[in-house]
């Protein structure tokens, strides 16, 4: 990229890093046993347990809908479990089984090392300067 780069140039390159990483953690988590769009759900559960359907998929940017489905698959297969609201008598709340836990240590070190190779090009001090102009801008992004 030439020092004259656009903010265009820059999106490009950063999705461009996506098209790559994104298949290569999904075929290493799958075959440890969780795919990563499972994988984001259940994060996200752990992460805010219990928490509401609605919650997660205005968290992940997906539609109630679609979340629904996931959350029909996960609990079917046994990650998680739905508990009522004691809150609100005809909501729900998500909480990760024992399995989902199980299944998300499962995948943590083997999608760690993908994406560790794939940023092994940059040294230390070249990460830590990434990660920070890219949260400056999630940051504007979110602010705007």
């Amino acid at each position: 990229m030439s020092s004259s780069s656009t903010p265009t140039d820059v999106a490009e390159a950063v999705l461009a890093v996506m098209r790559i990483m994104r298949p290569r953690v999904d075929s290493v988590m799958s075959a440890h046993g969780l795919s990563l769009a499972r994988g984001k759900v259940l994060s996200v559960i752990l992460r805010d347990s219990p928490c509401r359907p609605g919650a997660i998929a205005a968290q992940l940017g997906q539609s109630p809908r679609t979340l629904t489905d996931a959350v029909d698959a996960l609990e079917r297969d046994g990650l998680v479990a739905r508990q009522p609201d004691p809150s609100d008598r005809r909501a729900q709340l998500l909480v990760l089984t024992e399995a989902g836990i199980a299944a998300l240590r499962a995948v943590e070190a083997p999608r760690r090392e993908v994406v560790d190779q794939l940023f092994e090009c940059l040294d230390a001090a070249e990460r830590e300067q990434l990660v920070a102009m890219l949260r400056r801008v999630e940051a504007a992004a979110k602010d705007a």
